[in-house]
């Protein structure tokens, strides 16, 4: 296969070239966006400049391959073999890799921003949305305060894992093992967790909503989760440092919770309780806070720019800055 065949069935849709025979190919500057390259044979090509993020190469042979100022940031590299690759100025910014990716001589990896995904990983506050990391083994990683949003995680080995604070929106987690895995205070707005093992897991704090599919007979209430919906009722619960953007909480009853530091871009509140809540440093921006009651609350620092506040009740609020 040479440049012009993959170049050609590339801008037609095509994206999976596993396997395919791709040595001493020259695709300078193509761009290769989300490619599948499972397996295939890349030693010796000239990718200098080439765009790869998202790629999976997974198993591909890039030994003496020319990777020189090439974008690789998402791209899968297990099983990868880049021993002898020119990796001058590669942009290997959130790339995957595993304990058998073979990287040049005396290149760290880690040092590049790329993230070992294997168990008891520290993955803390990585940026994972969108990866594929079905049947992975992250056992005993640590993925607080990771970026999860839509993620795969089907199938994979996550017990004894650190998940605390993370942002699981919209992440498959279909038959996925967290057994004494720790999810306290985690997002998971509209994740699948069906099939999942929950043995020994800690969930207190965990925020779900109406699309939040859990296993059959999980109680998330009795596992100390809150709903986050219009109308719930979550007094003097810790949602600090929460990002909340887009929900919609209308009448809920929020007196005295912690809200500081949270992220709630176009949150709506309309008629809520927030009674002595805590909401200093919050971030309100394009919020719906008509006829709120917030009345006695903490809104120190708080951002409310292109919010509306008609009709909400301030009386007694500290709104210094």
């Amino acid at each position: 296969m040479n440049t012009e065949d993959i170049q050609s069935q590339y801008s037609l849709g095509e994206r999976d070239f596993s396997g395919a025979d791709l040595s001493q190919v020259n695709l300078s500057q193509v761009n290769l966006e989300r490619v599948v390259l499972w397996r295939a044979d890349l030693s010796q090509a000239i990718l200098t400049g080439t765009n790869l993020s998202s790629a999976d190469l997974w198993g591909a042979n890039l030994r003496e391959a020319d990777l020189s100022q090439a974008v690789l940031c998402g791209a899968n590299l297990g099983q990868a073999d880049l021993s002898e690759a020119i990796l001058h100025l590669t942009n290997l910014h959130t790339t995957l890799y595993n304990f058998s990716t073979q990287f040049p001589p005396n290149f760290d990896p880690t040092k590049a921003g790329a993230y070992l995904i294997a168990p008891e990983a520290l993955l803390t506050e990585a940026k994972l949305s969108g990866v594929d990391l079905s049947d992975t083994n992250l056992s005993g990683a640590n993925l607080t305060r990771a970026d999860l949003w839509k993620t795969n995680l089907k199938g994979a080995d996550l017990k004894q894992a650190n998940l605390t604070r993370a942002c699981l929106i919209g992440a498959d987690l279909q038959d996925v093992d967290l057994t004494g895995a720790n999810l306290s205070r985690s997002n998971l707005m509209g994740a699948n967790l069906k099939g999942a093992k929950l043995l020994n897991a800690t969930l207190s704090g965990i925020l779900y909503d109406e699309t939040t599919q859990f296993p059959e007979d999980f109680d998330p209430v009795k596992a100390g989760a809150h709903l986050i919906a219009p109308g719930v009722s979550l007094p003097m619960a810790n949602l600090s440092q929460s990002n909340l953007s887009g929900v919609d909480l209308s009448e809920a009853d929020l007196s005295q919770v912690d809200l500081s530091q949270g992220h709630f871009f176009g949150i709506s509140l309309l008629r809520a309780n927030l009674r002595k809540a805590n909401l200093r440093g919050v971030q309100f921006w394009e919020a719906d806070l008509r006829e709120a009651d917030l009345q006695e609350a903490d809104v120190r620092g708080a951002d409310l720019w292109v919010s509306l506040i008609s009709g909400a009740d301030f009386r007694g609020a500290d709104l210094r800055r």
